[in-house]
């Protein structure tokens, strides 16, 4: 009678971690993360839109789908894959939870579209579709602790008022740690090699840009975002605020 016993509550217990709602995921602690309209089970579900605040906009994510792997939960960090199908990014990898103020990914593949690529350059328009390939990465609040990742921006141009320079598909990597990043890469025809140190209260860019079809009269228009014309291509030193 007591086995008995025993093994109904064993079987209530799994029947009720299986079927654990979705929206138990909205009482996990993230900062900067907002979590809404989640449907289905903790272990498979969907949200409507989720919110990442970083240091200079919130990101809007819609249509994010994840599934939990209940292996992560011997360690407790709870591992999520998750799928993004949004009109701007979309893209799928896994998330790691390592506590309310950082999250990791590894494997991840993301595309982000053209149309939302032009609205994110003032005063020069950039165009083209930017995949991403994250191999790992460590986010703390609003920053990159550390990352290992490739970049392609396919057929990237670059626009202002009525020219455009097209400059091909162009690869790089974007690799580092503790506040002190390398943006690398080039197609043959542009190379481009930058430092990327994070500050107090500001991102500081500091790199070259050496290209054989970036006609010179640009070096006016790179002017506007901080770059300078040196011999056989252009220093980039420009300073963007963080809150």
């Amino acid at each position: 009678m007591l086995l008995k016993a025993v093994l109904f509550c064993l079987a209530l217990l799994v029947l009720l971690l299986v079927s654990a709602p979705a929206w138990l995921l909205l009482y996990l602690p993230i900062n900067n993360i907002t979590l809404q309209g989640p449907s289905g089970t903790l272990w498979h579900g969907q949200l409507q839109t989720v919110y990442w605040q970083t240091s200079t906009q919130t990101i809007e994510l819609q249509n994010v789908a994840w599934r939990l792997e209940p292996a992560s939960l011997l360690n407790l960090k709870p591992e999520f894959l998750a799928t993004v199908r949004d009109p701007n990014y979309s893209g799928d990898g896994y998330v790691q939870y390592l506590g309310k103020q950082t999250l990791g990914l590894k494997n991840v593949r993301a595309t982000l579209a053209n149309s939302h690529l032009n609205r994110l350059s003032y005063p020069i328009q950039i165009g083209g579709d930017v995949e991403v390939f994250i191999d790992n990465a460590r986010l703390k609040n609003q920053l990159i602790q550390s990352i290992n990742s490739d970049i392609i921006w396919q057929k990237a141009v670059l626009q202002y008022e009525h020219r455009a320079w097209h400059l091909g598909d162009v690869a790089m990597s974007l690799t580092g740690q503790n506040n002190q990043f390398n943006l690398v890469g080039g197609n043959g025809q542009t190379t481009l090699n930058t430092k990327l140190q994070i500050k107090t209260n500001a991102l500081v860019i500091d790199g070259t840009l050496s290209s054989s079809i970036i006609p010179p009269d640009i070096g006016l228009v790179l002017a506007l975002i901080g770059v300078q014309q040196i011999p056989n291509g252009y220093r980039i030193q420009y300073t963007i605020p963080l809150p």
